[in-house]
């Protein structure tokens, strides 16, 4: 269930300080106050962000280095150096103060900063982000419509000046962020002490020691990330998960996660025959429209599991780990009966757990971890560009999110990233080919 920021309960309407402390920091009411956020430790490429805002004219940073010292001594001498309008603070308890003075937020890690800009309402941009949580955060932020990504200077420019200022990028951040959290922490926990937790089955002996063996077993591919950074990391290191074979490295592995209408569409099995690549389907959106699932089948397409398509925060939706994992896992089987050929991989729409990777070496399934979900996010902050492609490589494992998308922009999609690969000599194969 997605809830509403915990935050502190100033954030919820700090808007109404932004005259007072924009009049101590000498902010004019034409100048677009930018907030570059770095964490309590003041880390990242924050000079960088700092020198190209404070260089373009009508953009003023206001700098939080957190308990970085140095950082903060660095970025006055600059600033007094070359004139530039800027405010360069250290830590302060009075952030919902700071974001009632500015306009726009630069994030680098995707932290509580973020949760509480959501809660402001001041709308956010990632530059630079650190490696881990940084840059997945960036990534699923953006996917969410709640932040944009700027990849360059430039990018970050136009965003800061578009998303400073009223305008449809900047409601449109905001809206998708008033409506990707709306629930309330309070009344979810509420909701469990009075009803309890979802019921788990409690396996049977045998299957309690067959799953610590699998566990045991795939403990040492995944210890030396995992008990460090976490098992989404491992994963993506490729413990536990699906890889190419070895030599494959003119291939590029693909699926589509097709939606309803998508997967009843004959435009889109015809792109999936001729294009080679699977077609990923939740046991929900199965169930609903089996004869299509059969139709795909008859025309040849690869099929592999999304899983069982549950709904995050819908009424009954498990939210423990080891449930999402089971289910999930048995998915493939389910799949496999509905379609009437063998399935064999699976491509959880969400992030994985230790869990996941043991039911799947139990169950024998082969789960799949995207390197890149498409498309990919849009080169501008407004709502109405284009969604783009990358440069695709060789040996990488490409999965195509149709529900993103309408039916005749899947096929599209699609299509482009045939004539790309056919153009650098690359060729599609489908995730069943993955080891």
């Amino acid at each position: 269930m997605a809830c509403a920021p915990l935050v502190g309960p100033e954030f919820a309407g700090p808007r109404a300080r932004r005259a007072e402390v924009r009049a101590r920091w000498g902010l004019q009411p034409e100048e677009t106050a930018v907030l570059v956020s770095s964490g309590s430790w003041g880390i990242g490429r924050v000079r960088a962000t700092f020198q190209t805002v404070a260089a373009k004219p009508g953009l003023v940073p206001i700098v939080a280095c957190g308990h970085n010292h140095e950082l903060r001594r660095q970025l006055e001498q600059l600033a007094g150096e070359r004139r530039w309008r800027a405010v360069v603070l250290g830590w302060t308890d009075d952030m919902a103060g700071v974001m009632a003075a500015s306009d726009v937020l630069v994030d680098n890690a995707g932290g509580l900063t973020c949760f509480e800009a959501m809660q402001a309402g001041l709308p956010m941009v990632t530059f630079h982000p650190i490696p881990g949580h940084g840059r997945k955060s960036a990534a699923d932020m953006a996917a969410a419509g709640v932040s944009w990504r700027a990849r360059d200077e430039t990018a970050l420019v136009g965003a800061l000046r578009q998303l400073g200022r009223p305008s449809l990028a900047r409601d449109h951040q905001l809206r998708a962020t008033l409506q990707l959290l709306t629930g309330d922490a309070a009344t979810a926990v509420e909701q469990v002490g009075v009803f309890g937790p979802p019921p788990v089955p409690r396996p049977r002996s045998v299957v309690r020691l067959a799953r610590a063996a699998s566990s045991a077993a795939l403990a040492g591919a995944t210890a030396w990330v995992g008990l460090t950074t976490g098992v989404a990391v491992a994963a993506a290191a490729g413990a536990g998960v699906a890889h190419p074979p070895p030599g494959h490295s003119s291939t590029v592995y693909v699926g589509a996660r097709l939606s309803e209408q998508e997967l009843a569409a004959p435009q889109v099995r015809e792109v999936l025959r001729e294009t080679h690549a699977s077609a990923v389907v939740s046991v929900a959106t199965a169930e609903r429209d089996p004869g299509a699932v059969r139709a795909l089948s008859a025309l040849g397409v690869d099929l592999e599991s999304g899983g069982v398509g549950y709904q995050p925060g819908a009424f009954g939706a498990p939210t423990a780990p080891w449930t999402l994992a089971r289910g999930d896992s048995r998915s493939v089987q389910v799949l496999s009966v509905i379609a009437g050929q063998p399935v064999t991989h699976l491509v959880p729409n969400r992030s994985l757990s230790a869990f996941d990777l043991v039911d799947a070496r139990f169950d024998h399934v082969t789960m799949v971890v995207p390197d890149t979900t498409l498309p990919m996010a849009p080169s501008g902050p407004s709502p109405q560009d284009d969604l783009a492609l990358p440069v695709l490589q060789g040996g990488q494992i490409y999965v195509v999110n149709g529900p993103a998308v309408s039916s005749d922009q899947l096929v599209v999609l699609l299509s482009e990233l045939e004539a790309q690969l056919a153009g650098q000599h690359l060729a599609i194969a489908p995730l069943s080919g993955l080891q």
